[in-house]
């Protein structure tokens, strides 16, 4: 099966490929092991070649296309348009994971079970240890009527990350509703292949919006939003009930700098953030909406200066437990940019890379890891 997808894909865009190399600057894992083999470059061509080694060619090519962080970086730079992200996650879906990779991706799908196995994962040391699992929270919503605004946290803002979730509803006074029963997105799963527990994840998030009315849902992760965004529609057939739903709430998503920047809600940034501020972009940023974003906001209320720093932190979800070797040292490549600022604070919309900024801090003497609603105070 992989071996004929490989051929396919290849027929459709090896031929398109340049072969200028340019998307070799933007590739994490490629600036990091300086391996052709693991280019994107290579990963539009490797497999034609490695289609004719029957049972060693499937093997390499099974390999070749587990070491991808699915970033989309390369298509930033391909001047033939070539966007491999997405070839890569059709060509996982033929891939086997271990049992550990499946059970997280599945256990992340259930209704109210992400949060509790994204504390699972931190008090096992697979996140860092950020805080405890709030049982109780406030302004949680199930069949609530004209909420206007509703907010979906996601699985880490609603365990270990569970202080940004609580800072964002006090920043909106009350005007939002928190999802209870919260679950993943579903973008680990979708991310490695594994489609229908990415459906799952993202039907039970949906089930439970069907049942409310609201204009916006607020998404304080960037990869959350680029999920549910641009991947959800594309999870049920067209004409399905479930396909007319996604696409309904994919057009009222808005990301957290997105919605202030709009005018959601006036703000001023706390006191204690200092005037010089590091403003790390997630990957994912950039299919939700402007790179700048948050470091806009935060130069849009002053006084402080925000410094963009567009580096891949490697975290990648599911990534970091099947190549943590690799993903480690992305990540400390990422520190090494982030210290050239000199800020004593480093901010990110995405929470997964917040983690892994939280872990640089904690571990390698990084800057202060927050989200960057947590540098905002009401006004």
């Amino acid at each position: 099966y992989i071996i004929r997808s490989l051929q396919m894909v290849c027929n459709t865009y090896s031929k398109k490929c340049l072969r200028c190399g340019k998307c070799l600057s933007f590739c994490p894992v490629y600036k990091i092991l300086r391996d052709e083999r693991v280019s994107p470059r290579a990963k539009a061509h490797i497999p034609a070649a490695l289609a004719g080694e029957a049972g060693r060619g499937e093997h390499d090519a099974r390999s070749l296309f587990k070491v991808c962080l699915q970033c989309g970086r390369c298509a930033r730079g391909c001047a033939a348009g070539i966007r491999l992200d997405k070839i890569i996650h059709d060509m996982r879906q033929g891939c086997s994971y271990s049992w550990r990779t499946k059970l997280v991706a599945k256990a992340l799908s259930l209704a109210g079970a992400g949060p509790l196995v994204m504390q699972a994962a931190s008090r096992a040391g697979m996140v860092p240890r950020i805080a405890p699992l709030r049982q109780e929270r406030e302004h949680i919503a199930s069949d609530h009527k004209d909420n206007g605004i509703v907010y979906f946290p996601g699985c880490a803002q609603a365990g270990p990350l569970a202080g940004v979730a609580e800072h964002i509803v006090s920043l909106f006074s009350g005007r939002i509703v928190q999802l209870e029963k919260v679950g993943c997105c579903g973008l680990p799963a979708w991310s490695a292949g594994l489609e229908q527990e990415a459906r799952e994840a993202a039907w039970t998030v949906l089930s439970i919006l069907e049942r409310l009315e609201f204009h916006i849902l607020l998404i304080s992760c960037a990869s959350c939003a680029h999920m549910i965004s641009n991947v959800w529609p594309t999870l049920f057939p067209a004409g399905d009930s479930r396909h007319r739903l996604a696409v309904q709430v994919s057009d009222r998503c808005r990301e957290f700098s997105e919605l202030l920047l709009e005018g959601g809600i006036d703000v001023g940034l706390d006191s204690k953030a200092g005037s010089r501020i590091a403003v790390h972009v997630p990957c994912h940023q950039q299919s939700i909406g402007r790179l700048d974003a948050a470091a806009r906001l935060i130069e849009s209320v002053g006084p402080a200066t925000g410094e963009i720093v567009d580096a891949c932190c490697g975290h990648g979800g599911l990534f970091s437990l099947t190549n943590p070797e690799v993903s480690g040292r992305i990540g400390q490549k990422c520190l090494a940019g982030l210290k050239r600022t000199g800020a004593g604070v480093v901010v990110t919309s995405c929470s997964g890379c917040l983690m892994r900024l939280k872990e640089l801090e904690e571990r390698h003497g990084g800057p202060r890891a927050l989200h960057v609603a947590q540098l905002f105070a009401v006004s």
